[in-house]
């Protein structure tokens, strides 16, 4: 379990592993939110309220959200990391976005062949390369 900040506490449900819940938690921590990783889910409980019936799913009172974007998009906004502009909030609107095109890439590399995976991972490493040189400020 991780927790962040000393407001009233959110709960994350994910497996204990590095990958739907990851950009979520970096989210809350950079926004200085309590957020408890709950990482060992008794889905067989949770699925009944679960809206498509998978994790992630984050827990905020009555306020209940699905899907990893989703969460990272509600923990941005409630940490006021999305911009105070329209132009801070395309910028943050890019980098999700971004984050989820390398997710997607390294799931990918992780389940192919020797030959597949080298090519994914060198493409990886482009995109990692674009994205430090992403000033932090966006000029749209």
């Amino acid at each position: 379990m991780s927790t962040f900040s000393n407001t009233a506490p959110m709960t994350l449900y994910y497996w204990k592993i590095k990958a739907r819940s990851y950009a979520a938690m970096a989210v809350a921590q950079a926004g200085g939110l309590n957020v408890v990783h709950t990482d060992d889910p008794n889905l067989a409980e949770l699925k009944p309220s679960l809206p498509f019936g998978q994790l992630p799913y984050l827990v905020d009172g009555d306020v209940k959200v699905a899907q990893s974007l989703a969460i990272v998009r509600y923990l941005a906004r409630k940490g006021g990391l999305q911009g105070d502009d329209d132009k801070g909030f395309a910028f943050s609107e890019m980098l999700i976005q971004e984050m989820e095109d390398i997710f997607t890439l390294m799931a990918k590399a992780n389940y192919e062949k020797d030959k597949v995976r080298a090519s994914l991972l060198i493409l990886f490493l482009k995109f990692v390369l674009s994205f430090s040189a992403i000033p932090t400020s966006c000029n749209l």
